[in-house]
């Protein structure tokens, strides 16, 4: 949250009084608007506008606990946080050695502390929020958000693949090569023992670690454990969760390489403040263990084309809030506010990020601060913004709205206006569980951003089983919401800026919407629930190369990669294409190439 002085505050209120276009007069005096104003004079200094409004929802809540009335266990507002009882999952960044940060971390309470980087992940309790403020060697610190990338039994992408004909051609199985998991959770939910007795994972699976408290874990991981336990039966598994922080998720990916001796490495989970046009931790994470020999799958994404991407035109118009707004219009007309439908019942994230390193990840700083706002339909009045001050520290905004049913409201507008600094010269966002429309200025550009842009790794699009060649549909159909690339890469790791890269992605697709045994919706009715998203196609995708691997076990990271693009089947254009990337998966042309080399 970006700090305002009380003289700035004062300031803020005179113009609001005097100069009825700094505000939209429609918008000026709401109380929306004022809380907006009164949180950031409330703000901690180095907290950011997540844990404020957490710590402060956590005090309301602490003080109806007092009267006698049953009060339900503390769950914030918005859903993303990771809670557990009394603390919260956070990312916090060391101005100089975050060894030392991790030591007044812990001083303050925070447990399961680990270190990546200038980074520091763990579970720091709710109430000391206001206490980091104090520590001198923090940066700033934020709510780690993350998603996965969802959406006694045998996966049809068995089939849909041709994994099936790989195995009993060749007579292999995937023994011999181990594949490491980063999802949400592992065996939270308990159900890991009646898998193995079913023959739905194997006898020996090697747990690095579970989310912390299992407070909000889905099994996810488990069931991309049972997908690779079809395609690949033979294959050794390993576990990490990646819920416990971005440092603990880059660190989990070194672990799995290094102590698990894990040959291909898959997960399905996005951080929000993973940067865009800068590989950050997690991606560098990535890069390493290609380097040492690991073959690296991530999940694409889920988001289709739901992003807009867009040099920042400068209206000249007066703030809408706080700063001079981005110019939607490319054309010759002015346009401050964007059309947006988001259906009652539904809900939305939206990560806005531009083009400034992350000091996050090196040294150089934000030179700008740009904040994004959510209003109604003529604007009246704000209903969620991302307003961190973002001078000094990370380029990046994230608000969260949902529209309760029976609203009556459908359209909304979207606000992007430059606080201070100079303005960018570029901005994107993605939004995130979004099953609206962009009424205008939309540019469908890519969603794939984070680690699965990383140059080391594959990212892994999604083609449900029942729309491929195998099962009657050819070519095949690529899932309407597997994300799309792409995102330019315009900063090193030393925040410098480089030559851009045009990293093509997605690689390939593999297959989505088969049968787990308690994961998903069960779309068939046919006793057992179906696992869509690119987080089901990205274990597909790993099960394959432990086969290659099996075949021909002095295949290297590149040689696994380039056979994957040559055998892949195009779906929507020869060749590669940024929404299908080279095409579908065939593993048994996967395998026959592999045993040739």
């Amino acid at each position: 949250m970006r700090q305002l002085l009380k003289y700035e505050l004062l300031a803020a209120v005179l113009l609001n009084i005097f100069a009825p276009n700094l505000l939209h007069a429609e918008m000026r005096e709401t109380e929306a608007v004022q809380q907006m104003i009164l949180a950031r004079e409330k703000q901690f200094t180095r907290a950011k506008h997540g844990l404020t409004v957490l710590y402060d929802e956590y005090l309301a809540y602490k003080e109806k606990s007092k009267f006698p009335a049953k009060i339900a266990k503390f769950e914030p507002e918005m859903p993303l946080y990771r809670i557990e009882g009394d603390m919260v999952v956070i990312d916090a960044v060391a101005v100089n050695d975050a060894a030392i940060l991790k030591e007044h971390l812990e001083s303050l309470g925070m447990k399961q502390a680990v270190v990546y980087g200038n980074m520091v992940s763990g579970l720091m309790p709710i109430e000391a929020v206001k206490n980091m403020d104090a520590l001198e060697n923090l940066r700033f610190a934020r709510p780690s958000y993350a998603i996965t990338r969802a959406g006694k039994v045998d996966g049809q992408g068995d089939i849909a693949m041709k994994s099936d004909l790989a195995r009993n051609t060749y007579g292999i199985d995937g023994r011999g090569i181990t594949i490491g998991v980063l999802s949400d959770s592992f065996n939270c939910l308990d159900g890991a023992v009646d898998d193995v007795r079913n023959d739905d994972l194997p006898f020996e699976i090697t747990v690095l670690e579970e989310e912390s408290g299992c407070s909000s874990g889905s099994d996810e991981g488990r069931a991309m454990m049972q997908i690779i336990h079809d395609v690949a039966p033979g294959a050794g598994l390993a576990f990490h969760s990646a819920f416990n922080g971005m440092a603990d998720f880059a660190a989990g990916i070194i672990k799995l390489k290094t102590d698990a001796g894990a040959h291909v490495i898959v997960d399905d989970v996005q951080y929000f403040a993973e940067p865009m046009f800068q590989d950050g931790i997690i991606a560098q994470a990535v890069d390493i263990v290609k380097d040492l020999g690991a073959v690296y799958f991530s999940a694409a994404g889920n988001s289709g084309r739901d992003a807009y991407e867009s040099l920042f035109r400068r209206s000249g118009k007066a703030p809408v809030f706080f700063g001079e707004p981005h110019d939607f219009d490319p054309g010759a007309d002015t346009d401050t506010f964007q059309g947006i439908t988001i259906p009652p019942g539904t809900e939305v994230y939206l990560v806005l990020q531009w083009d400034s390193p992350f000091y996050s990840v090196s040294p150089p700083v934000s030179q700008n601060d740009i904040d994004v706002f959510l209003t109604n339909d003529p604007p009246t009045t704000v209903l969620a913004y991302g307003i961190d001050n973002n001078i000094g520290g990370d380029p990046v905004e994230a608000l969260y709205y949902y529209n309760p049913i029976g609203s009556g409201n459908t359209d909304f507008n979207i606000v992007i206006e430059n606080i201070k600094g100079p303005a960018p010269r570029l901005i994107k966002y993605v939004l995130f569980n979004f099953e609206g429309t962009l009424n205008e200025y939309a540019t469908k550009s890519g969603t794939i951003y984070g680690h699965a842009n990383a140059a080391g790794g594959v990212a892994v699009g999604a083609s449900a089983y029942f729309e491929t060649p195998e099962l009657g549909v050819d070519p095949a159909i690529p899932e309407y919401y597997s994300s799309a690339g792409h995102t330019v890469v315009f900063f090193d790791e030393n925040g410098t800026f480089s030559t851009p890269q045009v990293r093509k992605k997605p690689e390939i697709v593999a297959i989505d919407g088969v049968n787990t045994t308690f994961f998903g919706t069960d779309w068939e009715e046919d006793g057992f629930p179906n696992f869509f998203g690119t987080s089901a196609a990205a274990p597909h995708a790993a099960a394959v190369v432990a086969l290659m691997l099996e075949a021909n076990p002095l295949l290297s990271p590149d040689d696994i990669y380039s056979i994957l693009k040559d055998t892949a089947l195009d779906m929507e254009e020869s060749g590669f294409d940024y929404d299908s990337g080279y095409g579908l998966i065939q593993a048994d042309l996967a395998v026959e190439e592999a045993s040739s080399r």
